[in-house]
């Protein structure tokens, strides 16, 4: 007869996996995007470290305040909190934003696949099969379905193995 696994084990290899994923992509693979980071600015490697320095910097002050919070009033509060308050930010950022980087890469003499374009700019018009597509056409498409299904999983991964992961460490 074969045991069935304990589901903590579950937990533990999803935890596992999503810190592989952030150290390996955000702490270690930032080293990654050095060279086009001071290619394209000019900056030098100190300004670039200290920049990455600062993101430790920011984590080490907020993690006490962040551990106050979860003691207080509960992961599930603070992960839903959490959640409200960045989605505001990234809606308050995103949407100004939006209508100054709004530029095609047509305007900047690029095709879109990144290669210079022969003609003038003002002559280039966008052409194929969704070129000019809206947010109610979008929204009906399978690929943002798709999409949106794959985020919410992932958003639900992470909430559950940061919710479940808590009252372990504090037992």
């Amino acid at each position: 007869m074969i045991k069935k696994i304990f589901y903590g084990w579950y937990i533990v290899i999803a935890c596992f996996l999503i810190g592989f994923y952030v150290g390996g992509t955000i702490f270690y693979g930032f080293t990654a995007f050095f060279e086009p980071i001071r290619e394209e600015f000019g900056w030098s490697y100190t300004q670039i470290s200290f920049a990455a320095s600062l993101r430790g910097l920011e984590m080490g002050i907020f993690a006490p305040f962040v551990g106050f919070l979860a003691d207080r009033f509960g992961s599930r509060r603070l992960i839903f909190w959490g959640t409200i308050v960045v989605g505001f930010g990234m809606w308050s950022l995103g949407i100004p934003l939006s209508f100054i980087i709004r530029n095609r890469p047509e305007q900047y003499g690029y095709i879109p696949d990144g290669e210079v374009s022969r003609e003038p700019v003002s002559n280039t018009k966008i052409q194929g099969k969704g070129a000019e597509v809206g947010l109610k056409e979008a929204f009906k498409t399978k690929v943002f379905i798709y999409l949106a299904f794959a985020d919410a999983i992932r958003i639900m991964t992470v909430m559950a193995v940061v919710t479940h992961v808590y009252p372990t460490l504090t037992a």
